[in-house]
């Protein structure tokens, strides 16, 4: 190997850190002056960060919700259009590209585009007009499409709600923002309402089909004032979490389905193929040896051999395992241009769909 530069003191919490991004790849530089003088100008009440609440950073995504005279409900997934500002062929598009996502550490981040963007102007922040790219469905009442649009928006967030704020207000807590807003949160309640009944539908046929719920342990660190570790905890999945994936889900399949229409040999979709066999065989081998019935033939009999696994009644730290296991033995999901490849390949294997893009966040993923 070749000496190219000493990192630091092994354990010293900064070397640490570069010893990571160096083991992935990952070089962290500042934005050039020449992307930078691309940026629009800031208002000053936009650019001053003590206004902004601390839980606030790139807010990419939004919902909306309302019931239709008809009887059907119309749901919109409004996504930040970081495309108005980062222009193909510029220097913000050059390096955007080149970063490819934002990275998150424990106590720090990179984005992709400049803060002034990914935490302001592209940011759906609450109460202020922001540029959108909009998926709306009219759906009747078990979440079936009736009718799509999609398009350019402007939109104004009447709330930024963390997750367990909206999952407070729909178990009835109207006291989430303060006494004096009971009003509008039993207005916000009914919007999560149709939100969480339809999403319950789409999520139930989805996984009927074969989507698969695999385990991936995700934790949380709680920091000092100097960044140090002070306490993990597991993260807790609340009902709104998988609510808002799920939607996120539909939009994106809704726009991979529009784009390969408009677009037959040049939409960028997003595919899973099937896993690996032999790993699956071997899961297959560890799941009969405890009595388990594994079928791993389809996605679909995956998806019923892990429920019937759960409803066993067995060892949760098995079904648990045997979850992790699967996860192990699946694919990478790679981009694809349809006209490289059969029809038959643009299938996404882990989620179920016939079509899938990366329609959603952004701000932090370029492709």
């Amino acid at each position: 190997g070749h000496y190219v530069r000493e990192l630091g003191p092994v354990g010293d919490l900064q070397t640490e850190t570069q010893a990571i991004l160096v083991e992935n790849g990952i070089t962290v530089l500042k934005f050039t002056d020449t992307a930078r003088k691309e940026l629009p100008e800031l208002p000053a009440c936009e650019g001053n960060r003590a206004h902004r609440p601390a839980r606030v950073q790139d807010i990419d995504d939004a919902l909306s919700a309302r019931a239709l005279p008809g009887g059907g409900f119309e749901v919109g997934v409004h996504i930040a259009d970081v495309s108005h500002f980062v222009r193909p062929g510029s220097m913000l598009d050059a390096e955007a590209r080149s970063r490819g996502t934002t990275v998150y550490l424990t106590d720090r981040r990179f984005n992709m585009i400049p803060e002034a963007l990914s935490e302001n102007l592209c940011s759906l922040r609450q109460g202020v007009d922001r540029l959108a790219m909009s998926c709306i469905w009219e759906m009747d009442s078990e979440g079936r499409i009736v009718s799509s649009w999609f398009g350019g928006t402007v939109i104004r967030s009447c709330n930024e709600l963390a997750y367990q704020q909206a999952q407070d207000i729909l178990g009835g807590d109207l006291n989430v923002l303060g006494s004096k807003n009971r009003a509008h949160c039993q207005n916000v309640r009914g919007d999560l309402e149709i939100l969480m009944r339809l999403a319950t539908a789409i999520r139930a046929r989805r996984k009927e089909a074969g989507g698969l719920d695999l385990e991936s342990a995700e934790l949380q660190f709680l920091l000092d004032d100097q960044h140090q570790p002070t306490e993990i905890h597991g993260k807790e999945e609340k009902d709104v979490n998988w609510m808002v994936a799920e939607w996120m889900i539909a939009a994106n399949g809704s726009v991979a389905k529009r784009i390969h229409e408009a677009f037959p040999t040049l939409a960028l979709l997003r595919c899973h193929g099937t896993p690996d066999q032999e790993r699956m065989d071997k899961v297959a081998a560890l799941a009969r040896k405890r009595g388990v019935d594994f079928d791993c033939s389809s996605n679909r009999a995956v998806a019923q051999s892990l429920l019937g696994a759960e409803a066993s009644g067995g060892d949760a730290a098995f079904v648990l395992l045997l979850k992790m296991l699967t996860t192990r033995g699946m694919r990478e999901a790679l981009y694809m241009c349809t006209g490289q490849a059969d029809p038959q390949g643009f299938y996404h294997y882990g989620l179920a769909l016939e079509y899938y893009t990366h329609f959603t966040s952004p701000i932090r993923r370029y492709a």
